[in-house]
C-alpha cells in the first residue's frame, strides 16, 4: 500500500540533493485516491529517501531515518520513548567517515 505524505516545498528543498524535480514535487498536488497517514496514527519511521541536512520529523508523527550514510551522509537513529509527537531533539546521528 502506498501512503501519501504531504510535505512542504521548503522541506523538500532543504532535505533533498537531487535538484529541481524535488522542488517541483513539493508543489504538486497529491493524486486522488492515495491514502494519507493520519496525524493521529502511531509514529511511523521510514527510510530509502536519502535526505540531507539535519534530521527532523517530516510530520508530527513521521520520521525518515535515511540521511545518505552510504554517500558520506549521516547514520541516523531516533530515541523513541512512546511519544505520539516526534521531536527534533530525539534524533541522534553519526557522520560517515567514507
Amino acid at each position: 500500500m502506498i501512503i501519501g505524505l504531504v510535505t512542504t516545498s521548503e522541506n523538500v528543498k532543504r532535505n533533498s540533493g537531487v535538484g529541481r524535480l524535488e522542488e517541483q514535487a513539493g508543489e504538486m498536488p497529491v493524486p486522488k485516491g492515495i491514502p494519507f497517514y493520519d496525524t493521529s496514527a502511531k509514529p511511523c519511521f521510514l527510510g530509502h529517501y536519502w535526505l540531507k541536512g539535519e534530521p527532523e520529523p517530516l510530520a508530527r508523527n513521521v520520521a525518515c531515518l535515511d540521511y545518505s550514510v552510504a554517500k558520506e551522509g549521516k547514520l541516523v537513529a531516533y530515541r523513541w520513548q512512546g511519544e505520539s509527537v516526534l521531536t527534533k531533539e530525539n534524533f541522534t546521528h553519526a557522520i560517515s567517515r567514507g
